[in-house]
Protein backbone atom coordinates (compact mmCIF):
# COMPACT_ATOMS: atom_id res chain seq x y z
CA UNK A 1 0.00 0.00 0.00
CA UNK A 2 1.32 3.17 -0.65
CA UNK A 3 0.70 6.19 1.21
CA UNK A 4 0.24 9.50 -0.68
CA UNK A 5 1.23 12.81 0.90
CA UNK A 6 -1.44 15.69 -0.17
CA UNK A 7 -0.28 19.37 0.41
CA UNK A 8 -3.76 20.23 0.74
CA UNK A 9 -4.43 19.63 4.56
CA UNK A 10 -7.51 18.75 4.51
CA UNK A 11 -10.44 17.12 2.04
CA UNK A 12 -12.72 18.98 0.03
CA UNK A 13 -15.37 17.61 2.02
CA UNK A 14 -13.76 18.24 5.47
CA UNK A 15 -13.46 21.69 4.42
CA UNK A 16 -16.87 22.39 3.25
CA UNK A 17 -17.92 20.99 6.61
CA UNK A 18 -15.96 23.15 8.76
CA UNK A 19 -16.98 26.09 6.46
CA UNK A 20 -20.55 25.43 6.73
CA UNK A 21 -20.00 24.61 10.40
CA UNK A 22 -18.64 28.30 10.60
CA UNK A 23 -21.78 29.46 9.28
CA UNK A 24 -24.15 27.91 11.41
CA UNK A 25 -21.88 29.02 14.11
CA UNK A 26 -21.92 32.56 13.21
CA UNK A 27 -25.47 32.85 12.01
CA UNK A 28 -26.42 31.82 15.49
CA UNK A 29 -24.49 34.26 17.17
CA UNK A 30 -21.39 32.04 18.28
CA UNK A 31 -18.64 34.02 16.87
CA UNK A 32 -15.67 32.36 19.24
CA UNK A 33 -16.37 28.81 18.14
CA UNK A 34 -16.65 30.35 14.51
CA UNK A 35 -13.61 31.76 15.20
CA UNK A 36 -11.67 28.75 16.77
CA UNK A 37 -12.93 26.82 14.12
CA UNK A 38 -11.24 29.15 11.55
CA UNK A 39 -7.75 29.56 13.51
CA UNK A 40 -8.18 25.74 13.44
CA UNK A 41 -8.20 25.86 10.20
CA UNK A 42 -4.84 28.12 9.52
CA UNK A 43 -3.30 26.06 12.17
CA UNK A 44 -2.97 22.84 10.18
CA UNK A 45 -2.00 24.80 6.96
CA UNK A 46 -5.07 25.47 5.53
CA UNK A 47 -5.14 29.44 4.13
CA UNK A 48 -6.53 28.61 0.61
CA UNK A 49 -10.60 30.94 -0.56
CA UNK A 50 -12.65 28.95 1.48
CA UNK A 51 -10.96 30.02 5.16
CA UNK A 52 -10.77 33.51 3.68
CA UNK A 53 -14.68 33.34 2.76
CA UNK A 54 -15.32 31.54 6.31
CA UNK A 55 -13.37 35.09 7.34
CA UNK A 56 -15.62 37.44 5.10
CA UNK A 57 -18.87 35.53 6.41
CA UNK A 58 -17.70 35.74 10.11
CA UNK A 59 -17.41 39.82 9.86
CA UNK A 60 -20.90 39.46 8.44
CA UNK A 61 -22.74 38.36 10.66
CA UNK A 62 -20.64 40.65 13.37
CA UNK A 63 -22.11 43.43 11.96
CA UNK A 64 -18.18 44.19 10.42
CA UNK A 65 -19.22 45.12 7.30
CA UNK A 66 -16.47 46.86 6.03
CA UNK A 67 -13.54 44.12 6.81
CA UNK A 68 -16.56 41.55 4.81
CA UNK A 69 -16.15 43.66 1.91
CA UNK A 70 -12.42 43.54 2.11
CA UNK A 71 -11.96 40.26 2.55
CA UNK A 72 -14.59 39.59 -0.43
CA UNK A 73 -12.12 41.95 -2.52
CA UNK A 74 -9.47 39.32 -2.17
CA UNK A 75 -10.88 36.95 -2.75
CA UNK A 76 -12.25 38.60 -6.15
CA UNK A 77 -8.52 39.41 -6.96
CA UNK A 78 -7.42 35.66 -6.19
CA UNK A 79 -10.38 34.54 -8.28
CA UNK A 80 -8.86 36.57 -11.33
CA UNK A 81 -5.47 35.50 -10.94
CA UNK A 82 -6.96 31.60 -10.78
CA UNK A 83 -7.76 32.18 -14.55
CA UNK A 84 -10.33 28.89 -13.89
CA UNK A 85 -14.01 29.17 -15.69
CA UNK A 86 -15.74 26.05 -13.69
CA UNK A 87 -18.78 25.51 -12.15
CA UNK A 88 -17.77 26.06 -8.70
CA UNK A 89 -15.86 29.41 -9.53
CA UNK A 90 -19.32 30.45 -10.75
CA UNK A 91 -20.92 29.43 -7.84
CA UNK A 92 -18.07 30.95 -5.53
CA UNK A 93 -18.67 34.44 -7.21
CA UNK A 94 -22.31 34.16 -6.74
CA UNK A 95 -22.02 33.41 -3.38
CA UNK A 96 -19.55 36.99 -2.76
CA UNK A 97 -21.57 38.80 -4.67
CA UNK A 98 -24.69 38.16 -2.85
CA UNK A 99 -22.47 38.71 0.62
CA UNK A 100 -21.04 41.79 -1.03
CA UNK A 101 -24.73 43.18 -1.70
CA UNK A 102 -25.83 42.05 1.81
CA UNK A 103 -22.56 44.49 3.10
CA UNK A 104 -23.83 47.19 1.04
CA UNK A 105 -27.11 47.61 1.65
CA UNK A 106 -25.85 47.60 5.41
CA UNK A 107 -23.80 50.55 5.27
CA UNK A 108 -26.21 51.82 3.65
CA UNK A 109 -24.86 51.99 0.12
CA UNK A 110 -28.45 50.44 -1.21
CA UNK A 111 -27.92 51.65 -5.21
CA UNK A 112 -24.76 49.51 -5.14
CA UNK A 113 -26.23 46.75 -3.49
CA UNK A 114 -29.16 46.82 -5.71
CA UNK A 115 -26.82 47.42 -8.94
CA UNK A 116 -25.44 43.84 -7.58
CA UNK A 117 -28.95 41.94 -6.99
CA UNK A 118 -29.92 43.47 -10.63
CA UNK A 119 -27.16 41.64 -12.43
CA UNK A 120 -27.24 38.80 -10.59
CA UNK A 121 -30.92 38.07 -11.27
CA UNK A 122 -30.54 38.66 -15.10
CA UNK A 123 -30.13 35.67 -17.15
CA UNK A 124 -27.40 35.45 -19.74
CA UNK A 125 -27.67 36.60 -22.96
CA UNK A 126 -27.36 34.38 -25.51
CA UNK A 127 -24.34 34.71 -28.22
Amino acid sequence: MELRLSRDPLQPRQRDYLSLTVFVYAQHGHFDKAQTLIEGMEAIGDNGDDVLLSRAVLAFFNDDFNVALSRLDRLDERAKGDGTQDTRADERARMRNYLRARCLFQLGREDEAKAIANQMTQKPRAS
